[in-house]
């Protein structure tokens, strides 16, 4: 006989809960097979992995590195195909004028060329020859290259002969101007030097002499 608490039915009975069934040696392979099949997931993952993404936006441009150091001069390069050209000019008569005398050199003038070619030589001369009825004035002006050359047999240039005849009347001082061109053969590249020449043949006076005088000479290559 249940004893007696009081009043009120008696309490129900705890259920009791039935034990788990023993895994059984498939459930084991199973799980043994879930495990290997994760770890090969990822290592397929691993060795084959997916598609490439899209590529992000372009970063900040960075700050100017410093400047680097100058690098060595270049070679020299070739000349070019344009012509050099060099001026001279003297002006005595703000001292009275250059007197004649002899041969006498008037300008020297220096043109320096990058190779072989010709030099063209320009020189005009202004004189003051004094005069006297009865006597022939003769003169010649001439670039050469000898600052003693005043001869006019020199076939291979041109020169400026001038004169006045003994018919003419005296006079103090007579204008003359000539001018002369002459081509002279640049063999090689270098520094070639002109000289603009006069010399009286004829009536030479202590007033004769040159008023002034200019050189230009110009290079062709080629």
């Amino acid at each position: 006989m249940q004893p007696n608490y009081g009043g009120g039915a008696p309490a129900p009975m705890a259920t009791p809960v039935p034990a788990s069934p023993p895994r059984t040696g498939m459930s084991s392979i199973l799980a043994i097979a879930a495990l290997v099949l994760a770890v090969v997931a990822l290592v397929v993952a691993g060795v084959f992995p997916g598609p490439i993404g899209p590529m992000g936006p372009a970063g900040a441009d960075g700050t100017n590195g410093a400047t680097g150091a100058t690098g060595p001069t270049g070679p020299t390069g070739p000349a070019g195909a344009g012509t050099l050209m060099n001026y001279s000019q003297d002006d005595p008569w703000a001292v009275g004028g250059l007197p004649l005398v002899l041969c006498t050199n008037v300008l020297v003038l220096n043109l320096t060329v990058p190779r072989a070619g010709t030099i063209i030589v320009t020189s005009t001369t202004h004189l003051w020859i004094e005069h006297t009825a009865g006597t022939t004035d003769t003169w010649i002006a001439m670039t050469s290259q000898s600052s003693t050359d005043c001869s006019d047999s020199n076939t291979s240039l041109v020169a400026y002969d001038g004169n006045i005849p003994d018919s003419w009347p005296s006079a103090s001082l007579v204008n003359e101007v000539g001018s002369t061109a002459n081509a002279f053969p640049a063999v090689a590249a270098g520094t070639y030097t002109f000289y603009l020449n006069v010399r009286m043949s004829a009536g030479e006076s202590t007033g004769d002499r040159v008023s002034e005088a200019s050189m230009v000479a110009v290079f062709y290559p080629g």
